[in-house]
């Protein structure tokens, strides 16, 4: 459910130039929309969620991530989009709070 949710919210990326300075509110304004969709299906959860917007170039990126946390109860979801000037990765981290 929630790669569907990043999915649609970064679709649009796929057909926008890359501007740093847009990217920056561009990324922000995603997340808090991110968040709003994602918290509703899951209320118990605490929410951790990461937009990275770039320009694309000749260079290679890498984005990863490491948790502790209960492997029972805890996750996440991320989506990526590439144009031909930009990326951006979006990463949703649910923990369960009790």
């Amino acid at each position: 459910m929630v790669e569907k949710i990043l999915k649609e919210k970064l679709e649009f990326l796929e057909l926008t130039e890359y501007d740093a300075e847009r990217a920056r509110t561009i990324s922000s304004d995603l997340a808090n929309s991110i968040r709003i969709h994602v918290k509703d299906l899951f209320p118990r959860y605490k929410l951790v969620i990461n937009v990275m917007i770039g320009g694309k170039g000749d260079q290679g990126i890498t984005v990863a991530s490491k948790c502790f946390w209960d492997e029972q109860r805890d996750n996440f979801a991320s989506f990526n989009v590439t144009s031909r000037n930009l990326f951006a990765v979006a990463t949703v981290h649910g923990i369960y709070f009790e």
